[in-house]
C-alpha cells in the first residue's frame, strides 16, 4: 500500500505540470505514456516478430503526433480560432 501511494505521488508530480502547460509538453508526455502502454501490451505476447513491435511503436507515435487536439487544460480553442464552450 505504501508503494502505491508513493507511486501515485510521483505520478502526480510528473503529470500535473504537463496538464497545466499543455501544448507540446502534453503531447510529448502523451507520446511517452503511449509508448510505455504499447510496451506493456506487447509484453503479453512475447513471440511477436520484431518488425510488428517496431510498427506498433511507430504507429502509436504517429497517431499521437498528428492528433489535432493541441489543447491546454485552461482553454479550449479550435485551430480555426473558435472557442469551445464545454457547458
Amino acid at each position: 500500500m505504501k508503494t502505491r501511494i508513493i507511486s501515485a505521488i510521483i505520478m502526480i508530480i510528473i503529470v500535473l505540470p504537463l496538464l497545466l502547460y499543455g501544448g507540446i509538453y502534453l503531447k510529448i508526455g502523451t507520446m511517452i505514456l503511449g509508448v510505455c502502454s504499447m510496451y506493456e501490451l506487447l509484453k503479453l505476447k512475447n513471440e511477436l516478430p520484431l518488425i510488428i513491435k517496431i510498427f506498433a511503436y511507430i504507429s502509436v507515435l504517429i497517431l499521437i503526433y498528428f492528433s489535432e487536439n493541441n489543447f491546454n487544460i485552461f482553454s479550449f480553442w479550435y485551430s480555426d480560432g473558435g472557442f469551445y464552450n464545454c457547458f
